[in-house]
């Protein structure tokens, strides 16, 4: 420290046009120094690396029926055979895929998910007046239950007959965390298939965090 002949100068704050520009290095910020207090969040900023922690969509697929699955008469069908990922048209999932066996999904890690089920009935009679679908659910990798269904007509010869069933889905644990798509039909008729187009599909997303 510089020495004084004399009385000892008042001590003033240091102020900003007393620093020139970039003498404080990042070393120098205590963390958390810089919080959203400080920073424009109506702002665009740019990244050169991975941000992570900021939430949003990680994850999204959709599969399909490739042929076609007969439902026999006023019994709910698990659609276990002839799956497919989507793969025409421009198609692409984000993140990790869903997997499934003999039609048990597993999910590719835990998290709070939309599944979208979307089964396609047709219906070459004409007499059935009630077609459509249902989400089973586990938590335990053993005991299904019905977490949603939901059904529509298909009452003329070769009647396709579509319905939506959806569900959220929080899985804590991947293995014992398990889902099932079933099928429906009042009369014996297929769960519609195509390997080029969506016709029975199920989308699952990612919406965050359990």
């Amino acid at each position: 420290m510089a020495g004084y002949i004399g009385n000892f100068p008042t001590a003033v704050p240091i102020t900003t046009s007393d620093l020139a520009d970039g003498i404080v290095t990042t070393s120098k910020l205590a963390n958390d120094s810089v919080d959203n207090t400080k920073l424009d969040l109506t702002d665009s900023y740019a990244f050169t690396g991975t941000v992570t922690g900021a939430g949003g969509i990680s994850m999204a697929d959709q599969w399909r029926l490739n042929a076609n699955i007969s439902l026999s008469a006023d019994t709910s069908i698990l659609a276990s055979s002839n799956w497919e990922q989507v793969d025409t048209d421009g198609f692409s999932n984000l993140g990790s895929s869903m997997s499934q066996s003999s039609g048990t999904w597993t999910f590719p890690s835990t998290g709070i998910y939309l599944i979208q089920w979307s089964p396609q009935i047709v219906d070459s009679s004409g007499e059935g007046n009630r077609s459509g679908g249902a989400i089973y659910t586990t938590t335990d990798n053993s005991s299904y239950d019905v977490a949603t269904d939901n059904y529509n007509n298909a009452n003329r010869v070769d009647a396709r007959a579509m319905v939506v069933c959806s569900f959220m889905f929080d899985v804590t644990n991947t293995s014992t965390h398990k889902v099932q798509l079933y099928g429906y039909s009042e009369v014996s008729a297929n769960l519609f298939g195509n390997s080029t187009v969506n016709r029975t599909h199920v989308t699952f997303i990612r919406l965050g965090d359990t």
